[in-house]
């Protein structure tokens, strides 16, 4: 769970300083992990340098071994008698050992993860197996009704029931809100929550705003999600209840409430990640799911009517869009409607290329970004002088 120390942490290691205000006992715990963080940075060059001056030598290995591979296959070769062996003996028996050993121990792998995998039912391609919403290090939006409330002042934790599960959700003075004037959470409070998932599957609420709870929330642990399953997916139509974005940015998981009434948990690609990332809040949107173009099981999600479409211009605690004006090492200045905001790119945000055309490695390295517009999740930082990024979607440059 983030707190103060963490905060602080996360701020120096980005800016390279300590923060101002803090005590001796942070400053020492702060000034250690810059030491150790400095000596880390100093290595990297070397072993990168290390790594690069293997590669031309793998290559020319694995062509060579490439190449003897395909002259043996070329080779004509004599039957040889050899004594009746069982099974798994003629599989990796000399010299098959060799030539088909490495083949085969894939192919029982393969074969025994078909075998003991979960079963699709043959009314919907509904995995049977429960399936996990949330995992940590996402960075979430879930919606739901307030259960308990634990402490008092600017730090607090709610009991949320959602559409999956009850979740605890911490809520600090980096949470950003809209509503009253950022007044304390109470039960049976319908909320809409923006965060980073941590270790014991509580969120981190980095933003929170009024929910509009849009079917019945189940009291206590709601029964499993099922996994949409590949054959099941094209054509089906859905309302978004939860989002997770996986912390590599490389897919996202949506819990659906179908037009049937099932509730399904789908994986989906990362630009329909960053087409819910776009609206007011990707929770809400209506889709219609339709079968990606990568991995099996993994689809995409088209917008549908005006509650898919949505307002990407409307303002939203849960993000914020802009124009990028300037950069300074990791910290992006983002013109806005009110005006210019600092935002801090940390080593746990994710980054979306959307339709920038640029690298998301060569963007955290770095890459000029001046210009494009810039869709951003965040909290608050120290003091509130920063937002400190959970998810940056890079869009096209702005016209002139």
């Amino acid at each position: 769970m983030a707190d103060r120390l963490d905060l602080l942490l996360e701020e120096a290691l980005a800016t390279g300083t300590v923060p101002p205000g803090v005590s001796d006992a942070e400053r020492a715990e702060i000034e250690a992990a810059l030491r150790a963080a400095g000596l880390l940075r100093a290595s990297s060059p070397a072993a990168r340098g290390e790594a690069d001056a293997t590669v031309p030598t793998a290559r020319a290995r694995f062509e060579r071994f490439i190449a003897a591979e395909q002259a043996s296959a070329r080779a004509a070769r004599l039957p040889v008698a050899a004594p009746r062996r069982g099974l798994l003996g003629r599989w990796f028996g000399r010299p098959r050992l060799l030539a088909f050993g490495g083949v085969a121990a894939v192919l029982l792998v393969v074969a025994a993860a078909a075998l003991f995998a979960p079963r699709f039912d043959g009314g919907g391609g509904i995995e049977t197996a429960s399936a996990q919403v949330l995992a940590p290090g996402d960075y979430a939006q879930v919606e739901g009704v307030v259960e308990e409330v634990t402490g008092e002042g600017e730090a607090y934790e709610v009991v949320l029931r959602t559409y999956h599960a009850s979740i605890r959700v911490a809520v600090s003075a980096a949470t950003v809100r809209d509503d009253a004037g950022g007044a304390p959470l109470r039960a049976g409070d319908a909320i809409l929550v923006g965060g980073v998932v941590q270790d014991d599957l509580s969120l981190a609420a980095s933003s929170v705003m009024p929910g509009a709870v849009t079917g019945d929330v189940p009291a206590g642990e709601a029964e499993p999600p099922r996994l949409l399953a590949s054959q099941a997916g094209d054509g089906l139509r859905g309302h978004v209840l939860t989002f997770a974005l996986t912390r590599d940015g490389a897919a996202a998981r949506v819990l659906l409430q179908l037009e049937d009434g099932r509730r399904v948990l789908a994986w989906v690609d990362p630009v329909s990640a960053e087409r819910l990332l776009l609206r007011a809040a990707a929770v809400g949107a209506d889709v219609i799911v339709r079968p990606g173009s990568g991995a099996r099981d993994v689809f995409t999600l088209e917008l549908a009517g005006a509650n898919g479409s949505g307002d990407p211009g409307r303002a939203s605690p849960l993000r914020f869009t802009g124009v990028i004006t300037g950069r300074v090492a990791n910290v992006l200045i983002v013109e806005t409607t009110r005006g210019d905001a600092r935002v801090t790119l940390l080593p746990r945000t994710i980054i979306l290329p959307g339709d920038s055309g640029l690298d998301r490695a060569a963007i955290r390295d770095g890459e000029s970004v001046t210009g494009h517009r810039v869709v951003i999740a965040g909290s608050l930082g120290p003091r509130g002088q920063t937002i400190l990024a959970d998810v940056v979607v890079l869009g096209a440059t702005a016209a002139p």
